[in-house]
């Protein structure tokens, strides 16, 4: 059901005031602007697009990089996602073609909706997080990947609709809550074109920017398959850690970031 919880609020802001007499008029504040149509049409469009993707699978490639010094980082890897909370994010750090990776440099998590299981492999613990009613742990990146409402993305970002081509809807946000603050300053978010069959409205790339516009974070998902065969609620289930590993619990985060402290990122586990 499409929501107007904030084209309501707009035009109850913008009513008229009427004060008792004259002399206790107080000077009437400027009325919100109100939303851009276009923005707001690309939003539902969004929303109501997500509404028939039931799960969702894309290999995805991520460059940090800081523009101080330039140098970059590259991590190649796998997002899928399921209706009903499930997700399983699967990260690693790109090497050049003639290095052997090392099979311990990853992070792997598996939701099913009530847990999140964080699997590290370089400190070889596997983390339990009992999520209650929460979901995903409201994890920026899955947000994004699973769409939101076009109340719910209005509320949580100021938004601005930079372009569109024959491809893309170039959307730029701007965080309001302080979970978001903490992990970004502002974001473009690149969108399928309504007119892309089989991917209207899939999100194409995710740009972050952050410490005062020092740093870059680039996802890029070339290539997302909507609905695709092969992905059953098994996939979704905790895997057995490898012999030697510790298993911990913690309590579930008010908001997890798109990616993980310290530089970790969601990473492999494979049956």
């Amino acid at each position: 059901m499409v929501r107007f919880g904030i084209a309501l609020a707009s035009v109850l802001l913008a009513a008229p005031v009427f004060a008792q007499s004259p002399s206790q008029t107080l000077p009437l504040l400027p009325a919100p602007a109100a939303p851009d149509p276009k923005l707001v049409g690309h939003l539902l469009g969004w929303e109501a697009a997500m509404k028939a993707v039931d799960k969702f699978a894309v290999k995805a490639t991520l460059v940090r990089k800081d523009l101080i010094t330039q140098r970059e980082s590259k991590f190649n890897g796998d997002i899928w996602c399921m209706k009903g909370g499930y997700a399983r994010l699967s990260i690693a750090k790109a090497v050049a073609k003639e290095a052997k990776p090392d099979p311990a440099d990853f992070m792997a998590y598996i939701c099913n909706g009530n847990m999140l299981y964080e699997y590290d492999g370089g400190a070889k613990v596997v983390t339990m997080i009992n999520l209650g009613t929460g979901g995903a742990g409201n994890n920026l990146l899955l947000d994004l990947m699973t769409g939101m409402t076009a109340d719910a993305a209005m509320k949580r970002f100021d938004l601005k609709l930079l372009k569109t081509d024959a491809n893309y809807v170039y959307l730029e946000a701007k965080p309001k809550t302080a979970e978001d603050k903490a992990e970004f300053e502002t974001m473009t978010l690149v969108l399928c074109n309504a007119d892309v069959k089989g991917r209207a409205y899939i999100p194409r790339m995710v740009i972050l920017r952050k410490a005062n516009g020092q740093q870059t974070e680039s996802w890029d998902f070339p290539d997302p398959k909507v609905n695709p065969d092969g992905i059953e609620k098994k996939h979704f289930e905790a895997e057995k850690p490898p012999e030697g590993w510790r298993v911990q619990k913690a309590e579930a985060p008010k908001t997890a970031p798109i990616s993980t402290p310290g530089g970790k990122l969601p990473i492999p586990g494979g049956k």
